[in-house]
């Protein structure tokens, strides 16, 4: 992992994907192997959808966008269904919802789990970044799911 922020990490068709902190709260960020780009949208509020150059987007293909309508995001070339579904699963991001996408999906995913392991390791640095701009809760979910796990 490249920094003290990364909480879960994963590498699908040649892109590394991580689970990191930001002032948004969770992000998942995605740089392929052999490009120095890197682009990040909030978890709990994005979703994995198929877009077309109608709908405004530069490539016809998956995105991972944040919010219905979808907006710009991490665009997955070449990505199968499976690779979609593994990408899904991993993170907690619904597939081509019909209304804003539910943070829950995300509360059960293997990057949940991961950031609520680095909340353990960090309790001094996750309560500082507990206060970042986000939708829901994270770090009160991650606190729950420690006490729970106690």
């Amino acid at each position: 992992m490249t920094n003290d922020l990364t909480f879960f990490q994963t590498v699908i068709s040649d892109i590394v994907f991580r689970g990191e902190l930001g002032s948004a709260g969770p992000l998942i960020s995605a740089r392929p192997l052999k490009k120095p780009q890197r682009h990040t949208v909030p978890l709990g509020s994005s979703a994995i959808f198929h877009q077309s150059r109608r709908a405004g987007f530069d490539c016809e293909g998956w995105w991972v966008c944040e919010g219905v309508p979808p907006s710009a995001g991490i665009f997955l070339p070449g990505f199968s269904r499976g690779d979609v579904l593994r990408l899904s699963r991993r993170f907690g991001l619904p597939v081509d919802p019909d209304g804003p996408p539910p943070f829950r999906h995300f509360l059960k995913s293997a990057a949940f789990d991961g950031l609520t392991s680095w909340v353990a390791s960090h309790p001094k640095k996750a309560a500082n970044w507990s206060h970042c701009h986000t939708e829901f809760d994270w770090y009160a979910e991650a606190l729950r799911q420690i006490s729970q796990a106690a």
